[in-house]
């Protein structure tokens, strides 16, 4: 093993310090260059620490600008980056959720005293890692100097804190309002912004100790009726924010995984965030809004504009001249592609037959589904299930 050089054990020193975590410097092949390691399992070698730090090396030297994380099958994880040209600094391992210890004992002869010791990240923690870490290259020893003093009995400390914890509640709350105002607009690049920048903000993983998954449940289902009211307030109709809303909450407890739960996490603001743009309906008077929402909820109902009116105190033939005015078409054609939306979306969700689906939807003809379905999307029913590009 090369000696190392005094900068870059000074680094690693320093990130153990502040992570308590094993900290390796490593070469582009994954050998341990040096290594500070107070967690090691009684019966050996970490397993498959040398396959995770060759993954980890040739990820960080082709991709320099990022921090790289791996959990192999043993569900430990590390993360990376590079130290220079030479060198990748690797902290780890750490768990991102708790595994079966039955299974670690039996399957990789890891001891319950080992694993209960490591340090369990949730996704803000892991940032923040991320952070430490891509900044240790640029380390330098900081001069220290002692201020040497009485401590005096301050009555206004407590209160200095307090004052402290009320900032990052208001931040958080101008945060969410950020959030909400995004969503409202449809605008997923604002969103995607705020979220990259505020997301160790709402680290909350402390609530529920080796609990991370139920954290990031908990913080997901909050997300999903922030994100559901700040639709709602853009125009979208209930009758679909509804069904987008239902779609995420059972998702989000069906998924047992931090990683997964990301994803799911940043799709979920892309998708309000599109059935914003979609179905805005801001635009419109009160008026055509209220009769928009008929249609949305009586989608499968024969048409009836009497009905329509009747609901809101008018007479048809003064709804369809203002419904017309605003929105560029009549009703009846507003209607058909509500319902050609809708069939897009069981077409690909749903198993069942094209005839069932254009009952589904409000035609009583399935020959008549599929020409209108044709004349407003190009396709047939049938082509639609089948492309995979839509």
């Amino acid at each position: 093993m090369r000696q190392p050089p005094v900068r870059l054990s000074s680094a690693l020193m320093t990130l153990f310090h502040l992570t308590n975590m094993n900290v390796f410097a490593v070469e582009r092949s994954g050998i341990v260059v040096t290594s500070h390691e107070p967690h090691v399992p009684s019966g050996g070698p970490i397993p498959l620490q040398t396959q995770s730090f060759r993954l980890l090396s040739e990820a960080a030297f082709q991709h320099p600008e990022r921090c790289h994380f791996h959990t192999n099958a043993a569900r430990l994880t590390f993360a990376a980056t590079i130290f220079d040209d030479e060198t990748a600094i690797i902290a780890g391992p750490f768990l991102i959720e708790m595994p079966n210890l039955s299974t670690l004992r039996t399957s990789f002869q890891l001891d319950e005293t080992f694993i209960r010791d490591l340090p369990l990240m949730s996704r803000p923690k892991q940032q923040s890692l991320a952070n430490i870490l891509h900044q240790v290259r640029s380390l330098q020893q900081a001069p220290i100097s002692f201020i040497e003093h009485h401590d005096i009995p301050d009555q206004t400390s407590n209160l200095f804190a307090e004052s402290a914890h009320v900032e990052l509640v208001n931040l958080r709350y101008e945060l969410n309002n950020d959030m909400m105002h995004a969503i409202e607009h449809g605008n997923a690049q604002k969103l995607l912004e705020i979220r990259k920048e505020s997301e160790i903000l709402f680290d909350f993983s402390e609530r529920f100790p080796n609990r991370p998954v139920r954290a990031t449940k908990n913080m997901m289902i909050i997300l999903n009726t922030t994100f559901r009211i700040a639709a709602e307030r853009g125009g979208v109709p209930p009758f679909l924010l509804h069904q987008l809303s239902e779609k995420f909450s059972l998702a989000i407890e069906r998924i047992d995984s931090i990683n997964a739960l990301t994803k799911l996490s940043e799709s979920m603001g892309a998708e309000y965030c599109t059935l914003v743009k979609e179905n805005e309906l801001s635009r419109y008077s009160q008026f055509i809004q209220r009769a928009i929402r008929y249609l949305h909820v009586h989608l499968k109902d024969p048409f009836d504009a009497q009905a329509i009116a009747d609901s809101l105190h008018t007479h048809p033939s003064h709804l369809s001249r203002q419904f017309k005015k605003e929105t560029n078409m009549t009703m009846t054609t507003y209607l058909q592609n509500l319902r050609i939306k809708e069939a897009k979306r069981l077409l690909k969700k749903e198993h069942s037959s094209i005839d069932w689906i254009a009952g589904a939807v409000g035609f009583e003809d399935a020959s008549y589904f599929a020409r209108v379905f044709k004349k407003i999307t190009g396709q047939t029913p049938s082509d639609w299930r089948n492309d995979r590009t839509v």
